[in-house]
């Protein structure tokens, strides 16, 4: 868990620089739902697929570090958290990943969190349990569980009301 805060501190990955955009359909029916990725140190740009899932929970948290006021005290908040998984290519049945695992994954994850207060939890040992930290965390244990040849860019979007989020993503050292 350690190796894992270390990383949040520090930035965690080279997918800081990536940026996603929308692109405009395709004559293929499958590909009129790609988003383009610009890496602005190349100028270079990539098409791709993304498949995405959305869920809700409630977890508690209270913030440390600071003075946050009212935000110090354990206090609930109703997430809301989309998982997106990005890939260049399809696979023979025309998926990026079959929409059933991703929404295996996110389901675990969200048991997982759901009705718990953050700052107990072993992940959040020595972390402000704030939502860039929960987006990071999300992100990366999704990343580790999604292991399909066509899925390159894993993002975490987390939602603690209606206006504000935080988001991470992650790109997968091996991808195609």
């Amino acid at each position: 868990m350690q190796k894992l805060a270390n990383e949040v501190c520090q930035g965690g990955s080279q997918s800081c620089c990536l940026i996603s955009m929308r692109s405009k359909p395709c004559a293929v029916a499958f590909n009129r739902f790609s988003s383009t990725v610009r890496n602005p140190k190349m100028n270079l740009i990539i098409n791709m697929y993304t498949v995405a899932v959305k869920r809700d929970f409630v977890a508690q948290h209270y913030l440390i570090g600071s003075d946050w006021g009212e935000e110090n005290r354990n206090h609930s908040h109703h997430y809301q958290v989309e998982l997106q998984v990005k890939g260049r290519r399809l696979n023979q049945h025309g998926y990026l990943l079959d929409i059933v695992d991703i929404q295996s994954y996110l389901d675990e994850q969200v048991r997982y969190y759901k009705d718990r207060t953050l700052n107990d939890l072993p992940e959040f040992m020595g972390l402000n349990p704030s939502i860039e930290c929960f987006a990071f965390i999300l992100c990366k244990t999704l990343s580790d569980r999604i292991n399909a040849p066509t899925a390159s860019i894993i993002e975490v979007k987390i939602w603690e009301n209606d206006n504000t989020w935080a988001s991470y993503r992650h790109v997968k050292q091996d991808a195609p």
